[in-house]
């Protein structure tokens, strides 16, 4: 299980988890923190079965009103292209990801930039 199934495993490093089954290889899950200009704390990001997912709000601070307006300003954004999850603490906001799109940390981080509109890069 992952962020995008509800578990955070692992949040403060990336994470690549394959399997090897009867000679077809599993997509790996990769997990890992990013840092989004202006927003004073990490984020996690997960990309999974064509998903990416990152951490807009902690469930616990959502109500606050710079949460609620991040909320606010990415649910906006995306409107009708993303989904609300409420999973492992946080408020997560999930898009497909696209199939020809390069899976490693700066791709990940730069598609996600272009879709919330906001400078977003992962931690090293």
């Amino acid at each position: 299980m992952s962020a995008i199934d509800g578990n955070f495993s692992e949040p403060n490093k990336a994470v690549c988890n394959g399997e090897q089954r009867k000679g077809v290889r599993k997509m790996a899950a990769i997990q890992f923190r990013a840092k989004v200009g202006g927003w004073s704390y990490p984020r996690l990001v997960t990309l999974e079965k064509g998903r990416v997912a990152m951490e807009v709000a902690r469930i616990n601070c959502s109500h606050c009103a710079t949460c609620r307006g991040r909320m606010n300003y990415v649910q906006n954004r995306l409107s009708g292209e993303s989904q609300t999850i409420y999973a492992g603490g946080g408020v997560l906001i999930q898009l497909d990801y696209p199939k020809g799109r390069g899976r490693n940390l700066i791709s990940i981080t730069q598609f996600l930039s272009e879709k919330f509109g906001l400078q977003i890069h992962p931690l090293q």
